[in-house]
């Protein structure tokens, strides 16, 4: 059973629909940074396999599969053809994360058992009308609605870790609030009730990186939905994120995700 909060559940704040076609064989890089968005895809021709960070057993995706992608994944795709690839996504994140319905309450996974002919025409609908006149926004809107909903049932739920008490929670939740924001590794040990060098060994120990790190990893996640939400200039975006020059912020973009702003940006929408 799930359960619905009718205000989250209407309150997307991303929703991009878009159709693929592909005439040749390729490969997608998702493995550093987790995917910052949800996906549905309705696999029309051709075949993917998808190896996941997070899960040991490779999912293939057929002709009639759709596939599902909570956000937050990270895997590599290969995806071919005989001799086309095609198929059709809604890219989405609802505004209440923690909800009964978010996507971050399952696993990447196939879902085949669905009416694929009611799905391709509602999925061809929605993707045809992104873009549409307000007349059209609450039948394209809808539209996904339901597929969503006749999805849930059929979803396997992730295996949740076993939340544990940090005594790095506090800089955790300062640094997640105030990562444009420059601070000292100090102030945040003091924050822990921890010398310097011992906040930083638990720190690491914990989140698998530096505090400085773990700020550039929010600060490169939230680069990534500003370059897919808002076609802005890159200058603009370093600026928002607290970066001390574009340079600095390709840099470190670079380090995070093994590519450019822009590099990323061309590859973002496939799956």
């Amino acid at each position: 059973m799930f359960s619905y909060d009718v205000h989250a559940l209407s309150s997307l704040c991303y929703f991009n629909p878009v159709s693929y076609h592909f005439s040749q064989d390729h490969t997608c890089d998702f493995s550093v940074l987790p995917r910052p968005f949800s996906s549905m895809a309705l696999m029309l021709d051709g075949e993917g396999f998808l190896e996941s960070a997070f899960d040991k057993v490779p999912i293939q995706i057929h002709k009639g599969d759709l596939l599902f992608i909570p956000v937050g994944q990270r895997y590599i795709s290969s995806w071919r053809g005989s001799p086309n690839i095609s198929y059709l996504t809604v890219h989405f994140n609802f505004k209440q994360a923690g909800a009964g319905f978010s996507p971050s309450h399952f696993r990447m996974q196939k879902v085949s058992a669905l009416d694929f002919n009611l799905l391709s025409d509602d999925f061809e609908y929605i993707c045809q009308h992104r873009l549409s006149e307000r007349k059209e926004t609450l039948a394209v809107l809808s539209k996904f609605y339901a597929a969503y909903y006749s999805v849930l049932p059929q979803l396997v739920p992730a295996v949740m870790p076993v939340a544990r008490s940090s005594t790095v929670q506090n800089a955790i939740e300062y640094i997640d609030a105030h990562y444009t924001s420059n601070f000292k590794v100090e102030a945040l040990a003091e924050r822990c009730y921890l010398s310097e060098s011992r906040f930083f060994y638990i720190f690491k120990k914990e989140t698998g990186l530096s505090p400085i790190e773990y700020k550039n990893h929010i600060r490169i996640n939230r680069a990534i939905q500003l370059l897919e939400i808002d076609a802005r200039k890159i200058e603009d975006i370093a600026a928002e994120l607290g970066f001390s020059n574009t340079a600095h912020f390709r840099r470190i973009f670079k380090n995070v995700t093994g590519k450019n702003p822009k590099e990323y940006q061309q590859g973002l929408y496939h799956l």
